[in-house]
């Protein structure tokens, strides 16, 4: 009995510990104003950059070479942009139960559907 008294006390203080280490979850509103941040620079670079391409293309006699190198570095930063869009779906992620889970996956799919559709 006594034995069974100790171990139900140290399942209580492990479970207290594990309450008080585990670290807090951020909220969505805090995920999604850092990755605005981020999506904000990379769009500012993306405007920056096909702005460049524009002025190679401008001249009478453009550079191949350099334009298609413009465009890699173009495309890129729109990889970046695509990739900063999933670690911010996922970081979202980690504080959503599976129901709201599949609401926001779902509402996410709608939404790029529409915009692929809408092209």
């Amino acid at each position: 009995m006594i034995s069974l008294k100790i171990s139900f006390s140290i399942l209580g203080f492990l479970c207290l510990f594990n309450l008080a280490v585990a670290e807090p979850v951020e909220s969505v509103e805090s995920i999604r104003a850092r990755f605005e941040r981020q999506r904000g620079e990379i769009a500012q670079k993306l405007r920056t950059q096909k702005i460049e391409l524009i002025k190679l293309m401008a001249v009478d006699s453009p550079n191949p070479d350099q334009c298609k190198k413009k465009l890699d570095q173009i495309l890129s930063t729109e990889r970046k942009r695509q990739y900063l869009f999933l670690d911010e779906m996922f970081a979202v992620r980690q504080g959503m139960s599976d129901e709201e889970w599949r609401d926001y996956r779902r509402s996410v799919i709608m939404m790029m559907m529409n915009k692929t559709g809408s092209k």
